[in-house]
């Protein structure tokens, strides 16, 4: 199998496109790049345990499987990547522009749009990478936000998903051979609520810091500037508060 070569596997009904692809990797998918989409998820997953809800057919729903990463240094820029790879899509497609929230969501008018989660196992040389990605289409949680509301108007669905798929492995391999200083730039050019002042809780919900978001840096980690006037890391498990 080459590696810029896509399997597409498609599920009319699954517990969780990313739940398949990691118990099924070994046996199924191994050695090739696979896309595992579902028309509905019966427990999608979403970040830190949360579950990605989607009432639609037409809402994207996918994992990536990609099994030839070598650059473990980079695994925790993945999700920035992805965010921006679709973020590349919107603004090429539909001339639409987005904000990446740190650390895996596509954001409009201060909603959700589309969430991503990222894992990893390493096999010998390789680390095999699984994106999860779920797209609100023409669906939304309460407090989220669609797409075609967002354009007024439909879309085509097949279309995006595989200028969606296209794109984010490109990425992928541009940010294997290439490092995270390539998309640095223009990831903080999409970043949410750059230069404004934040707050980032743990998985309790407890306040941990509080600054301006300044940038993401060469490593793909955000920093903050405190009330001291001192910058500092914000941890990745941390989520910022709306």
């Amino acid at each position: 199998m080459k590696n810029n070569q896509i399997v597409d596997i498609l599920f009319e009904e699954i517990e969780s496109t990313q739940t398949h692809a990691i118990q099924q990797y070994s046996k199924l998918y191994s050695e090739q790049i696979t896309t595992i989409r579902a028309l509905f998820q019966t427990n999608g997953k979403g970040q830190h345990s949360s579950k990605w809800e989607s009432q639609s057919k037409r809402n994207l729903l996918f994992t990536i499987i990609y099994p030839f990463f070598k650059n473990f240094q980079y695994i925790n820029t993945i999700p920035l990547i992805v965010a921006h790879s679709i973020l590349q899509v919107y603004k090429n497609k539909y001339d639409l522009n987005g904000s990446i929230k740190w650390f895996n969501d596509i954001f409009f008018f201060d909603k959700k749009q589309a969430g991503i989660l990222v894992q990893s196992e390493i096999t010998g040389q390789d680390i095999v990478i699984f994106i999860g990605v779920g797209i609100n289409i023409d669906w939304n949680i309460e407090n989220g936000i669609n797409l075609e509301k967002i354009l007024n108007k439909n879309i085509n669905v097949e279309e995006l998903y595989e200028q969606l798929k296209y794109t984010i492995i490109q990425n992928l391999i541009q940010l294997n051979e290439q490092g995270f200083k390539y998309f640095q730039k223009n990831i903080n050019q999409q970043l949410y609520k750059k230069g404004e002042q934040c707050i980032f809780v743990n998985l309790e919900l407890k306040k941990v810091c509080e600054g301006i978001l300044q940038e993401i840096n060469s490593e793909g980690m955000l920093i903050i500037r405190e009330t001291n006037g001192l910058n500092r890391v914000v941890d990745i498990n941390l989520k910022m508060q709306i």
